[in-house]
């Protein structure tokens, strides 16, 4: 079983970081008093996803998933301790410097990506 499934293709990257944000609405804030006052509307998942090595053939797989606008999302949350579904958006996507080595393509550095929740 692949670690991150995206769009129904699977993905083993070297690392997975989550973050958890919480979003609140613009009346949250602190009073005069100091107080911390919170109107919260929702919390979303991010995954910071990394590879040290890439092959050329799964770069190519993993940049057309990623190319759709929303995608389908498997993967273990932390929160719930259950793997879960869900809806996702990626931030900017930057391939790393490549080198030509006797007419193969080879990535030299890792690649990361940001998966955000919908």
């Amino acid at each position: 079983m692949a670690f991150i499934t995206i769009s129904g293709k699977e993905f083993n990257p070297a690392s997975c970081t989550f973050e958890i944000e919480t979003l609140d609405t613009e009346n949250s804030g602190r009073s005069l008093d100091g107080l911390m006052h919170r109107d919260v509307i929702c919390t979303k998942i991010s995954l910071q996803l990394e590879w040290n090595n890439i092959s050329v053939e799964e770069m190519s797989s993993l940049l057309t998933v990623l190319s759709d606008t929303f995608f389908t999302v498997r993967y273990f949350n932390p929160i719930s301790g259950t793997w879960a579904t869900d809806t996702f958006y990626c931030g900017n996507r930057t391939v790393p410097v490549y080198s030509c080595i006797n007419g193969k393509i080879v990535y030299n550095a890792g690649f990361s990506v940001n998966l955000i929740q919908r």
